[in-house]
C-alpha cells in the first residue's frame, strides 16, 4: 500500500488533465450557447423597439384626428358652429373609430351666467340619469358643441365634464401643461369600453395655467381603436400583450394574436410577466396616448427561441474536438512522466547549486558594496576634520587678534585727534597727507570695517565647528550629544544643493525645534543617516515639475522618553507599490548610475538595530514625503559600529544602504 500511493500521485496530472480538459470543454459550449442565447435576445430586442415604434406611431396618427380640430379652432379668433360641424363630420366619416367629437368651453364661476345666457345652462348627471343644473363650483368644463357617429351623443349640450373624477383629472393635467390628456378606460352600461382625449386651446401668446379658451374632446372606443391600430402594423409574426389599468384602477389585458390578427381583451390579475418572457428586459417597452402609459410586452416566437442548426452542429464539434484533445495531453503526459520526473529531479539538483552560488554571489556584492560606503564615509569624516583643524588655528588666529587690532586703532585714531587739538595750523605737509587719506572717513569707517571683519570670522568658525560635528562620521564610541547640532551640521555641508540655479528655485528649509535632552548615541552614524534623508529629499524635490514653492520640514519633539524626528518634503512623493519596499537593500527607483539602492537600508540598520529605534515612511503620490526617526532618549545602545561593519562582511542577509526611491 505504501508503494501504491506514489505511483497513485504519480498520476494524479494525468486525471486532472482529463478532468480540466471535459471541465473546459463543458464550460465553453456553456459559455457560447449562452452568447447566442443573449445574442438572439438582443435580436429580439431590436424587433420590439421596431414594432413599439410603428405602434407608437399608428397610435400618434389616429389622434391626429381630434388635434387637427383643436388647430383649427385656435387658428380662429371665434368659434364658428358651422365651420365646427363641417369639419368633426368629414373626421367622424373619415375615422369610424371616433364615437364623439365636441368643443368643452371653460367658464369660471363669475362667467357662468353669461355663458347660460348665450347656450343654455350647465348641467349635471346624477346616477339615476337625472339631469340637475351643475352645482356651484370655481370652474366648469360644460360641452358646448358636439358631432358624433352614434346615437344618442355620449353627451349633452351643457354637461360639466368636471363632476366626474376621472375627466376632472385628465382636465387638469391637459390644463396644467398645456398637452393631450386621456382618461383610462371607462365603462358606461349599455355601451362599449372607450377613453376620452383632451386637447387644450390657448388663447395665442398667452400661459395655459392663465390663458385658456377650452378644450377639444375626442371620446374612442377602446377596442375599436386598438384593433384598427394593431391592424395596420407588422407585428412580423410575434404576438403582442399590452398592460394598462382602467379608469377605476382595475387591470386590463390586452393579446394580440398575430396568427388570426385578433385582439382579445379582458379584465384580469396583473399576469406573471416572468412566465410571459423569461428574459423580460428584452420582451418591454412603452407606448403612450396623450398622458398615458402602457406596458407592451412581445415574447419571443418558439421559432425564435430555438438554436440554430448550424450553431448546434458547431457546438457538437467543439465537444469533440475538445474531448479528442484533452485525451491526446492525457495520453503523452502518462507516456511522458517518468523522464519528466528524472529530469526533474537533476534540474532541482542544479538549481539548488545555482540559487547557493547566487547567494554567495549578491552576499559577496552586498558586503563589497557596504564595505566601499563605510568606508567612503569615515575618509569623508577624517578630510572634513582634518579640513576643520587646518582652518580652525589660523580663523582662531585672525579671531583673537582683532580684538587688539580694534583696541590699537582706537588709539591711534585719538592720538591723531589730539594732535588735531593741540596743533590746529597744522604745517601744509601734515595736511596735505590728512587730505588725501581722508581722515574723518578713516575715523567713521574703521570700527565698521574691524566689525565685519569680526562678523566674518565669526561664520568661519561657525562652519569649522559644523564641519567639526559633521566629522564625527568617524567616531565609534558613544556619546550623548544635542541632536539639533547634527541636524544643523548636515545642513551645512547641504547648503549649496539647497541653493536656487537658473532653472531651480531654492529650497526652503522650515526648522520645527522642540525642546530635547541631549541624546546618548553614535553621532556619526546618526549624521549619516540624516544626509541620506536630506539627499533624497532634495532629489525628490527637483524630480518634482511646476514646484515653485519647495520646501523641507525638519520637526523634532520628545514623547514617552522616546526622542523623534520628522523630515518632510513637498516632492512628488512614493507610490504605493514601492513603499514597502523602501528599507530593502538595493531597491532604487532612480536611473542606473544616480543610486545604488543602499543609503535607507543602512539608515534602517543603525537606527532599528544601533539605537533599538524607529523609522518608517509616510507619503502620498503628489503630496510629498515625510520620514520619521524614533529612538530612546536614555536607553543604552547596542552594537557597536566597529562591530556593526565586521557583521555586516559577513551576512549579505543584513545588507544596507539605500537612496529614496522618489
Amino acid at each position: 500500500m505504501a508503494s501504491f500511493l506514489p505511483k497513485v500521485r504519480q498520476y494524479l496530472p494525468v486525471g486532472l488533465t482529463l478532468l480540466t480538459g471535459i471541465g473546459f470543454t463543458i464550460l465553453t459550449t456553456t459559455a457560447l450557447k449562452q452568447l447566442e442565447q443573449n445574442r438572439m435576445a438582443m435580436e429580439h430586442s431590436r424587433y420590439v423597439e421596431i414594432i413599439t415604434a410603428s405602434l407608437q406611431a399608428k397610435i400618434n396618427q389616429k389622434l391626429a384626428a381630434p388635434v387637427s380640430l383643436a388647430t383649427l379652432i385656435a387658428s380662429a379668433k371665434t368659434l364658428d358652429a358651422w365651420q365646427f360641424q363641417e369639419f368633426s363630420r368629414e373626421l367622424l366619416r373619415r375615422d369610424q373609430g371616433i364615437s364623439d367629437l365636441g368643443w368643452i368651453q371653460y367658464v369660471t364661476h363669475d362667467q357662468r351666467a353669461t355663458y347660460e345666457a348665450t347656450y343654455g345652462p350647465i348641467v349635471e348627471h346624477l346616477p339615476n340619469n337625472r339631469i340637475i343644473p351643475a352645482r356651484k363650483q370655481a370652474n366648469y368644463f360644460p360641452t358646448t358643441q358636439i358631432e358624433s357617429n352614434r346615437q344618442p351623443p355620449g353627451a349633452t349640450i351643457g354637461l360639466n365634464w368636471g363632476q366626474a373624477t376621472v375627466y376632472r383629472q385628465a382636465l387638469a393635467n391637459a390644463h396644467g401643461s398645456g398637452l393631450m390628456s386621456t382618461t383610462g378606460m371607462v365603462k358606461h352600461p349599455n355601451r362599449p369600453a372607450e377613453f376620452t382625449a383632451f386637447i387644450p386651446v390657448l388663447k395665442s401668446g398667452h400661459q395655459p395655467d392663465r390663458e385658456i379658451r377650452g378644450f377639444v374632446n375626442a371620446v374612442f372606443q377602446f377596442r375599436g381603436f386598438m384593433q384598427e391600430v394593431m391592424t395596420q402594423i407588422d407585428t412580423d409574426g410575434h404576438d403582442l400583450q399590452i398592460l394598462r389599468q382602467d379608469a377605476a384602477n382595475q387591470d386590463f389585458w390586452l393579446a394580440w394574436t398575430a396568427k388570426n390578427q385578433q385582439l382579445n381583451f379582458q379584465h384580469q390579475e396583473t399576469p406573471n410577466l416572468q412566465s410571459v418572457c423569461p428574459q423580460i428586459r428584452f420582451c418591454r417597452s412603452q407606448v403612450r396616448i396623450g398622458t398615458e402609459t402602457w406596458q407592451v410586452l412581445i415574447p419571443p416566437s418558439d421559432k425564435s427561441q430555438q438554436l440554430p442548426q448550424t450553431f448546434q452542429q458547431q457546438l457538437w464539434l467543439i465537444r469533440g474536438l475538445g474531448l479528442g484533445i484533452t485525451i491526446i495531453l492525457a495520453t503523452y503526459m502518462a507516456i511522458t512522466i517518468r523522464q519528466h520526473r528524472k529530469i526533474q529531479q537533476l534540474v532541482g539538483v542544479k538549481t539548488d547549486q545555482a540559487a547557493q552560488l547566487k547567494q554567495t554571489l549578491n552576499e559577496l556584492q552586498a558586503t563589497q558594496t557596504q564595505l566601499v560606503q563605510s568606508a567612503k564615509m569615515s575618509s569623508l569624516g577624517q578630510l572634513v576634520a582634518g579640513i576643520a583643524h587646518e582652518i580652525n588655528n589660523p580663523v582662531n588666529f585672525i579671531h583673537g587678534n582683532l580684538k587688539y587690532m580694534h583696541q590699537y586703532s582706537q588709539a591711534l585714531l585719538e592720538l591723531v585727534t589730539a594732535y588735531d587739538r593741540a596743533l590746529p595750523q597744522s604745517p601744509d605737509a601734515i595736511q596735505a597727507i590728512k587730505q588725501s587719506v581722508d581722515i574723518d572717513f578713516l575715523r567713521a569707517d574703521l570700527p565698521k570695517l574691524l566689525e565685519s571683519m569680526q562678523i566674518g570670522t565669526n561664520r568661519i568658525r561657525e562652519i569649522v565647528l559644523s564641519l567639526r560635528n559633521f566629522s564625527r562620521l568617524d567616531e565609534a564610541d558613544r556619546k550623548s550629544v544635542d541632536l539639533h547640532e547634527g541636524i544643523e551640521s548636515t545642513l551645512m555641508i547641504l547648503a549649496n544643493q539647497l541653493k536656487g540655479t537658473a532653472n531651480q528655485p531654492a529650497i526652503t528649509v522650515v526648522k520645527q525645534y522642540g525642546e530635547l535632552p541631549t541624546v546618548s548615541c553614535y553621532p556619526g552614524l546618526l549624521n549619516q543617516v540624516l544626509i541620506n534623508i536630506l539627499n533624497n529629499a532634495i532629489d525628490a524635490l527637483r524630480a518634482t515639475p511646476h514646484n515653485q514653492q519647495p520646501q523641507i520640514t525638519i520637526q523634532t519633539n520628545i514623547t514617552a522618553n522616546q526622542v523623534q524626528i520628522g523630515i518632510t518634503d513637498n516632492g512628488i512623493g512614493i507610490r504605493e507599490a514601492d513603499q514597502a519596499s523602501l528599507f530593502n537593500p538595493f531597491f532604487t527607483t532612480k536611473p542606473v548610475g544616480e543610486g545604488t539602492g543602499l543609503g535607507l537600508s543602512i539608515g534602517y540598520k543603525i537606527i532599528t538595530e544601533q539605537h533599538q529605534g524607529q523609522i518608517w515612511a509616510e507619503s502620498q503620490p503628489g503630496q510629498g514625503t515625510t520620514f520619521w526617526i524614533k529612538i530612546p532618549s536614555g536607553q543604552p545602545l547596542t552594537n557597536p559600529p566597529s562591530e556593526r561593519l565586521e557583521s555586516l562582511s559577513r551576512k549579505s542577509d543584513r545588507n544596507t544602504t539605500g537612496v529614496n526611491p522618489h
